[in-house]
Parts: structure tokens; sequence; C-alpha cells
């Protein structure tokens, strides 16, 4: 762009979250790209007795990422974009004494091409689902495979399964994709628990946002996309948000009450895991994972 003859440096983000076919403007120069995956679907809680272990479901890792730039004269004037879904949640447990039910696997997305991975510009991993709660802590991530190459963004794993009942926040150190949180489990004590939440901190490590997880019964905050340039997002373009864990069910209410379902992720985000349940009521439900979207910086 010129103005009285001077050149000035211009650019313009749009934001996809839908597969389309693109169109590119004729008078850009090149294209910076990021191409996010779907996230992985939360695990729901486990379902048993009193006196027992349950532990809520896990949370799914969020999207893979993949970024490249591009020449505006090598492309072609359309370029198709598909765009993984999220994963499924894992399905409420209502039988007594029964596991939870894992997640779904976040899909891949693709940048160019028609529809083959192999002839994609661009391609991104699967993401990891959460695992359902057991009657065990089981404190292994999942671990996504990163398409990341050079750029500033960065992508988190989510809990397989709770290592804990609950109650805590799990910090990201300015991570732009955030993975799902896990679901209150409950005791042999029979204490319930607040499913965990998510908090975002400066790489000094100062708080900056926060989400709760759900309280006794009460599902997880679902996800937001961040992409209005703030404070809080400290130079990144975009900050995906997971969903919170559920509450589990509460044996101290005088009935039995099931665990609170887990928070959608956001787009590109994991979803949260279900909280633990009782007999006759049931584990919560996983939460959604986010579908993949592309964010297109346009220079011209």
């Amino acid at each position: 762009m010129k103005i009285n003859g001077a050149s000035i440096i211009s650019t313009r983000i749009e934001l996809i979250t839908s597969s389309q076919t693109w169109t590119v403007p004729s008078d850009a120069k090149y294209l910076e790209v990021y191409l996010v995956g779907g996230g992985g679907g939360g695990g729901s809680g486990r379902c048993g007795a009193a006196g027992t272990n349950r532990y809520g479901g896990g949370g799914g890792a969020s999207g893979q990422i993949n970024a490249g730039k591009f020449d505006v004269a090598n492309l072609s004037s359309t370029v198709n974009i598909w765009l993984g879904a999220g994963g499924a949640p894992g399905a409420a447990v209502l039988a007594n004494d029964t596991n939870g039910n894992a997640g779904g696997t976040g899909a891949s997305s693709l940048f160019g091409g028609d529809g083959n991975e192999g002839n994609a510009y661009l391609t991104t991993a699967t993401a990891s689902a959460g695992a359902g709660g057991t009657n065990a802590a089981n404190s292994t991530n999942s671990s996504p495979n990163s398409y990341l190459f050079g750029n500033t963004c960065d992508f988190a794993a989510g809990t397989l399964n709770a290592d804990t009942f609950g109650g805590s926040q799990i910090s990201q150190i300015m991570k732009s994709l955030m993975p799902g949180a896990y679901g209150g489990g409950i005791s042999s004590a029979d204490a319930y628990n607040t499913g965990a939440g998510l908090q975002l901190v400066s790489p000094t490590g100062t708080a900056m946002l926060a989400w709760a997880g759900g309280g006794s019964s009460v599902p997880g905050v679902n996800g937001t996309l961040y992409t209005t340039i703030t404070a809080a997002l400290a130079g990144n373009l975009f900050i995906a948000v997971g969903g919170t864990g559920g509450g589990s069910g509460d044996l101290s209410k005088g009935n039995y009450r099931q665990g609170g379902r887990g928070g959608s992720g956001a787009y590109g985000a994991g979803g949260g895991g279900g909280g633990a349940g009782i007999n006759s009521s049931g584990g919560g439900q996983g939460g959604n994972g986010g579908s993949g979207f592309c964010l297109i910086v346009i220079h011209y």
C-alpha cells in the first residue's frame, strides 16, 4: 500500500473457524498461516460405592499447531482449508462400580491441497483424549506430537487421568493452546472435590487469568478463544482456553448426586474431565474438545 508515494506496510488478521475454500486476497504479498487441529475430548468420571476412591475423568490435550509463511505469488487464487473436529466427550457412566469412558481424539487440520495430507501445504497432528476416571490415581499426561516450526505459539498436554481428587488449578505459562482440566474425584472418606481449574501465568510467574472448576455436581466452565490484542495475551496472537473439570458428586448433601460435566474446550483446546459420582447417580460426562481453526495474518 502507498500513501503519497510512500510504501506503508499493513496487515490484516482473519480467523477461520469452519472448513471452506478460502479466497486469497489478490493484493496481498504473503501470508502467515497458523493452523490448529481439534482438541481432545475429556473423559468421564468413575461411578463407585461409598468408601472407595473414585477419580474424575482426565482433560483432553490441546489441538496441535503448525505454521508457515507463503508467498502469494506461489499460491492459487483459492486455498482449501479443512479444520479437524474436536474429540467427542467421554459418555457419562450410569452403571454402578464402573470406570469412566475416555474422550475422543481431536482430528487433524489441513491447509491447501485436495484433502490428502501428503498434498497439503500445512498439516497438524491429532490430539490425545482424556481417559475415563478409575479407582486409582494416574499422573500420566497425554503426549501430543507438535508440528510447531519456529513460531512462538505453544501447546499443552492434558491429563489422561486425574492424579489427585481435585480442587487445584493447573497453571499454563503463556500457552497459546490450553488443555482441559481433570474432573473432581471422591476419596474413600467420601469428601467431594471441585473440578480442577486452569490458570494462565506470565513467564515470571504472575497470575493473569483464571477459570474455576465446577463445584459439587456443577459442570466445569467452557473455554474461550481470545484473539483481541490485550495485555493478557502478552504477545501471543491468540489463546485458546480448555474446559475446566466438573465437580464430583457429594454424598453429604443427603442425596446421591451425579458428577458434574466437564467444560467444553474453545476452538483448538481440550475438553475438561467429568466429575466422579456415587453409585445410583453416575459419573459426569467429559467435555467436548474444541474444533480446529486457522488464523491467517495477511501482509499487503
